[in-house]
């Protein structure tokens, strides 16, 4: 890290490093409230003394889980495979099962109620295994219905592809200003307005000849600018242009404007071709004057071929 003498600081960023150094740690909310700072303007000068090697900001992920609504209908009702379970004390045929709960909540139930061992199917009966404890996932439900949790059992997978639960990440930093940003803010620190950006304002009023104007880094990585280039079609035409020149071909130069006769007829086009129309023709009124040894010859081959 560069000396500190040699560390140049924005008033933002003086601003955040003095209300670092008061207290142990800060919330990106509590700095930009101590600072007078908008939340970002804070963050932003918080992430650039940390370059600099003056603070520390400190990320942690928190992993929050909540109830969806289906997730909190079963919360107060109980899970499907709970409810049949609790009705049935005997062997049941599933269309009497079918009967008693709507289909739709007989099919997801039956799965789970064979998983967990509470019941198991024979031919067209459910048959219940008479042990029914309750499980992980029914506790974490009923802890779920206070509010959010972020430290569940493993159970809570089963929940969340059931679509009970849902799965959130909160990030939480954490700001504290560093032995080396200690130092800088105990050397003494001025804040006085800075110009960040020269205006013709500026200029022409001539106040910048006392204000003090933000040095500019210019060793700061930019982001690349790529330089114009030829387009996709014009690059296309010299490359079939290079390959009839290798070929032997002679180049030759022409008006800007030619005659339908060479364009279209000496290549044989017929006259109500649409590839006349397709290519962006344009046909202007003027006149033009026709080779004379060539016009019968190709009059006659357009005629009768």
């Amino acid at each position: 890290m560069s000396s500190l003498k040699e560390i140049t600081l924005t008033n933002n960023e003086k601003k955040v490093l003095v209300v670092l150094s008061n207290k142990h740690k800060f919330t990106p909310v509590e700095l930009a409230s101590t600072s007078s700072l908008p939340i970002e303007a804070a963050m932003q000068s918080a992430f650039l003394l940390a370059e600099k090697g003056l603070c520390e900001v400190k990320e942690t992920i928190t992993t929050i889980y909540n109830l969806t609504k289906e997730g909190e209908t079963y919360a107060q009702i109980t899970l499907p495979e709970r409810q049949i379970i609790s009705s049935i004390t005997a062997p049941l045929s599933l269309d009497e099962l079918k009967k008693k709960f709507p289909p739709q909540m007989v099919g997801i139930a039956l799965g789970w109620l064979r998983k967990k061992n509470w019941a198991k199917i024979e031919g067209d009966k459910i048959i219940p295994s008479g042990k029914a404890q309750v499980g992980e996932d029914e506790n974490i439900l009923e802890k779920l219905k206070n509010g959010p949790l972020s430290e569940l059992g493993d159970a809570v997978k089963d929940l969340i592809k059931r679509n009970l639960v849902e799965k959130t990440e909160k990030k939480t930093r954490i700001i504290t200003i560093t032995e080396s940003g200690k130092a800088l803010e105990a050397s003494g620190l001025t804040i006085e307005e800075e110009i960040a950006q020269l205006t013709p304002t500026i200029i022409t009023s001539g106040s910048w000849k006392t204000a003090r104007i933000r040095p500019y880094n210019i060793n700061t990585p930019v982001k690349p600018v790529y330089g114009a280039k030829i387009h996709p079609y014009q690059r296309l035409i010299n490359e079939m242009r290079q390959i009839f020149l290798e070929m032997g071909f002679t180049e030759i130069k022409g008006d800007v404007v030619q005659s339908s006769f060479w364009n279209f007829d000496a290549l044989f086009q017929p006259q109500d071709h649409p590839a006349r129309e397709m290519q962006d023709t344009f046909h202007l009124a003027t006149e033009c004057d026709l080779p004379g040894k060539y016009v019968a010859q190709v009059k006659e081959m357009h005629e009768t071929g």
